[in-house]
């Protein structure tokens, strides 16, 4: 009568099974049952993996529809591969960089799996005795990002900021690529929003689609912004092709064919100016994130986007992932069409004991590094905001060197001093010292405006780095939306970026500007 999930391994095969249900209307913040809806969102990402395992080898030549439970007894793709070994690490050990990396290292060596480019050169690194926050490659893609579910076993100890934070440094392995670790950030959040979300899958089509807009956009305004213009792009292709079917009925088919078929929409998605992209199936996040988030929108379930996302073909694996993933999160699976889920438990993962589930930085990039001496740090605090820069040399090559400067911005005392005048504002209303009750009649205090959460955002930073000959290199960063976004439920945040230079960086100065509304 409980909920319960157990992980179960049958030819090679591991699927959390689940049991998941609720209506459009009934479900609350307060009885959502974080085990039960983060198995199901797991499983989402297996099965879907799964499928995509079953058409490499079967294929849907000559089908007339897929065969969902065969499917489920296939073995995982190389992706999915990497994310089971994820999993059972996390589950057991909670997520701790170096310790990941190691267990990682000794994985690949053994376990056979092909691994891609990526993957392939941050091996050889390790192998070579080179530091594992220093081992990463630099291609972009999301072959590492498909670890990063693995962490939402953790939903229930660690808030959504802190497993942000591990989804880049569970990526940081073998992936350094700044556009990499926002990306599946991006994924990675919108599938906690979710999450946390009332289950969707007794909802019609548009409200399943409105909630996953809702979360996309919501993980986009703490990740990158940049993806809130492809959400609208998206939407406004979904709306055009359903207008196009419902306007000419039994004749849509051809004008669909014609211009708006996945492959014709992704290739407008990923245009440059008038070059319409020719990558649509491709793995690289320029192409691989418009498509992912294509299919969870122009799709209503897990096994249409899923199975539209096979028939693209390309880089099938780490698409199904990301799409069962997100589409499980929002809907669950107890109405998925054709999975079973039905085989016996042969690997049980217990709850994790960890008193320190995850283990992040205090000093971003400090923790990670094992030679302290190489590591800047630097810490102020101005106008109740403690800014903490810690600068780490990657590695020299070829006459460059090239540092990664990570970021930890804290506003707590100043968002806390600014809620706590706002409540004394309210209740501090006093009566005039010349109000007379017989000619005035009797005060009554005005009513307190509504209290307004305050918000602050990141608007610019600001350095300049001094290498060893004097030369001076100012940079700065005045986007036209904000860099970040605080709020006394989300008082910190996380950034890094790279820079490379010709000469060893010998002194840094910097500093980052926020605002209120008014100031």
């Amino acid at each position: 009568s409980k909920p319960w999930h157990v992980f179960s391994r049958q030819n090679g095969l591991t699927c959390l099974m689940m049991l998941a249900a609720g209506n459009c209307n009934v479900s609350s913040h307060d009885s959502i049952d974080l085990s039960e809806r983060v198995g199901a969102a797991i499983s989402g990402a297996l099965l879907a993996d799964s499928f995509a395992a079953w058409n490499a080898e079967a294929g849907l030549a000559g089908r007339s529809k897929p065969d969902w439970a065969a499917a489920e007894l296939q073995n995982q793709t190389a992706s999915g591969e990497e994310l089971l070994h994820a999993l059972e690490f996390v589950s057991r050990n909670g997520f701790d960089f170096q310790r990941f990396a190691q267990a990682w290292k000794d994985w690949a060596d053994l376990s056979g799996t092909q691994k891609g480019p990526g993957a392939k050169e941050a091996l050889r690194n390790l192998e070579a005795g080179v530091a594992p926050e220093a081992a990463a490659s630099h291609y972009i893609d999301l072959s590492a990002a498909v670890r990063a579910p693995a962490l939402l076993v953790l939903m229930e100890q660690v808030d959504d900021n802190g497993l942000a934070l591990a989804s880049r440094e569970i990526q940081q392995v073998t992936h350094e690529n700044p556009k990499s670790l926002q990306a599946g950030e991006l994924l990675v959040r919108a599938s906690l929003l979710l999450i946390r979300s009332s289950i969707m899958d007794s909802c019609s089509c548009e409200q399943r689609r409105d909630a996953m807009v809702a979360a996309l956009k919501g993980s986009a305004e703490h990740t990158g912004k940049q993806f809130l213009p492809l959400v609208d792009e998206i939407v406004s292709e979904v709306r055009n092709r359903e207008a196009v079917a419902a306007v000419m009925g039994a004749n849509s088919q051809n004008a669909i064919s014609d211009i708006h078929t996945d492959v014709e929409v992704l290739r407008r998605l990923t245009a440059s100016g008038d070059q319409l992209g020719n990558e649509v199936a491709g793995g690289k996040t320029s192409f691989i994130m418009p498509a992912i988030l294509w299919f969870v929108l122009a799709y209503c379930s897990l096994n249409e986007s899923v199975l539209a996302s096979t028939l693209l073909a390309g880089e099938v694996a780490e698409r199904a992932i990301f799409i069962g993933l997100l589409m499980a999160s929002r809907d669950g699976l107890a109405k998925a069409e054709g999975w079973t889920a039905s085989k016996k438990s042969l690997l049980a993962l217990s709850p994790l004991l960890a008193k320190s589930p995850l283990k992040l930085c205090v000093y971003p990039g400090s923790c990670q590094h094992k030679q302290p001496d190489k590591v800047w740090l630097g810490e102020r605090r101005m106008h109740g905001v403690t800014l903490i820069a810690a600068v780490v040399l990657v590695r020299p090559h070829a006459g460059h060197y090239h540092y990664r400067i990570f970021m930890r911005t804290e506003a707590r005392e100043l968002l806390r001093s600014h809620l706590s005048h706002s409540e004394a504002a309210s209740k501090d209303a006093k009566i005039p010292d010349d109000w007379n009750e017989e000619q005035d009649g009797e005060w009554i205090p005005p009513t307190p405006p509504a209290l307004v959460e305050p918000h602050l955002a990141c608007v610019a930073r600001y350095f300049q780095f001094t290498t060893n000959s004097g030369r001076h290199a100012p940079f700065g960063l005045w986007p036209a939306h904000a860099l970040c976004k605080l709020s006394t439920t989300h008082d910190t945040t996380h950034d890094s970026f790279d820079v490379t230079l010709t000469e060893p960086l010998v002194h840094i100065i910097g500093g980052a500007i926020l605002s209120t509304a008014n100031e």
